[in-house]
């Protein structure tokens, strides 16, 4: 394999490397890649630069200090307020019930605060639904939903590992799929075309096979929606010759 010279960008000092190496391989040893680092990548020259320190108010002494704003909480000053406001607890009252409790220091919430997941749950109900939503009215139309798709999806998820899902389960967890089956559900009235059990827990089934008509997977008409005992029911049945009629491959007859 043949060697090429390069010159580090830091120290000028020129080595050889081979050619299958990436090209970032520009530096002669790791401290002049961590001094390249240091003095090219910190503060605005940093792409995940976020404005520095922050300055805040300790909860337990009232001090005003800085801190980064990967410090989550930025509650106290020093690991001494800290541990002291881990025991020190404050007075407060339900946004919802109106009852008085007291809640440590690191829980406390600048809004609102609750003295139970049942007062909770029951003030988002109230306050948060309807017109209250910031999204009330304002679903997304087809056209949006399908220029949204693959936004965060294959490889540009940061968690994409090259493609190891199949293409069967591509296809089932797909935007397409996603429509059919709202299609399927909105023009059966949501109802259990077997048992005319109507919400619930409904599955969209494919009259002809998902696998073997891969030309009707999207289309609304071989489609019906099964509450989920009749479709566990049809999928025992799913070995019937397929000449037979939708009816009968439904375990109607």
């Amino acid at each position: 394999m043949p060697l090429i010279e390069v010159t580090c960008e830091v120290c000028g000092k020129v080595r050889k490397r081979y050619l299958y190496e990436p090209a970032e391989h520009r530096f002669c040893s790791k401290k002049c890649h961590g001094k390249y680092i240091s003095e090219r990548q910190v503060g605005e020259g940093n792409a995940y630069w976020k404005g520095g320190k922050r300055r805040l108010v300790c909860k337990q002494c009232g001090q005003v200090f800085s801190a980064y704003l990967s410090d989550r909480l930025g509650l106290f000053c020093s690991k001494v307020c800290r541990d002291a406001g881990i025991s020190t607890k404050k007075q407060v009252t339900c946004a919802y019930c109106g009852k008085s409790f007291y809640r440590r220091l690191t829980k406390l919430r600048e809004k609102r605060n609750f003295c139970s997941l049942e007062c909770s749950g029951k003030w988002f109900s109230e306050n948060l639904r309807g017109p209250a939503n910031i999204h009330f009215g304002k679903p997304l139309s087809i056209e949006q939903r399908l220029k949204r798709k693959g936004k965060n999806s294959g490889p540009n998820n940061y968690r994409w590992k090259g493609g190891v899902k199949s293409e069967n389960m591509k296809i089932r967890n797909s935007l397409e799929t996603k429509l059919w089956r709202e299609a399927v559900f909105a023009r059966d009235d949501f109802t259990c075309q077997k048992c005319s059990t109507r919400g619930g827990y409904l599955n969209a089934h494919h009259i002809l096979s998902f696998a073997t008509h891969p030309e009707l997977r999207f289309d609304p008409d071989n489609g019906i929606t099964l509450c989920r005992s009749c479709h566990l029911e049809t999928m025992r049945r799913i070995t019937l010759p397929e000449e037979k009629t939708e009816t009968q491959a439904l375990g109607c007859l």
